[in-house]
């Protein structure tokens, strides 16, 4: 072999290493991260469940709320303080569901999104209050939620034979 080859195999034997070695470094980053990722959504999901009980709260205070979110019982029939009560708590049951679905959705890595998505369509199945709510404010802040008040119309005035209003 003449030297010019010995000179260039020596020469390619450490870039050869040192991609092989930033290959290994990528995969081993991509690991970190992800990793990362599932603490980050678990620390989120930690913060919107304590949001959730701090909600629920409330229903343990003033146990005629209780009918009214999981129930599906008339909050108009309530007197006017706890009827405007009920409206406030159904506000912030919007704001937490809304936080678990954005939540779920950017941090796929919580595999929470389709939980989410089922509780949000059964309080809002359950809940008259929470369905007048999210209905009456469709500019407020609630992008996700607002969406599962649309197909909850939608297929309640289907089921009824209506032209529904979400067309």
């Amino acid at each position: 072999m003449n030297e010019t080859v010995v000179a260039a195999i020596v020469a390619a034997a450490p870039a050869i290493v040192a991609a092989a070695f930033a290959g290994w470094q990528i995969r081993y980053l991509a690991k970190q991260t992800e990793q990362a990722n599932k603490v980050a959504g678990s620390s989120e999901l930690r913060g919107i469940f304590d949001s959730f009980h701090n909600v629920l709260r409330y229903l343990l205070e003033e146990p005629a709320f209780q009918p009214c979110f999981f129930n599906g019982a008339d909050w108009r029939k309530l007197d006017a303080e706890l009827r405007s009560s009920a409206e406030l708590l159904a506000e912030m049951f919007a704001d937490v569901l809304e936080d678990g679905l954005l939540t779920t959705r950017l941090h796929p890595a919580t595999e929470s999104r389709g939980d989410f998505e089922r509780f949000s369509r059964y309080l809002l199945d359950q809940s008259p209050v929470l369905m007048h709510v999210v209905g009456t404010r469709p500019h407020w802040f609630w992008k996700e939620v607002f969406v599962f008040y649309r197909e909850k119309l939608v297929d309640d005035e289907k089921a009824s034979g209506q032209r529904t209003k979400a067309d």
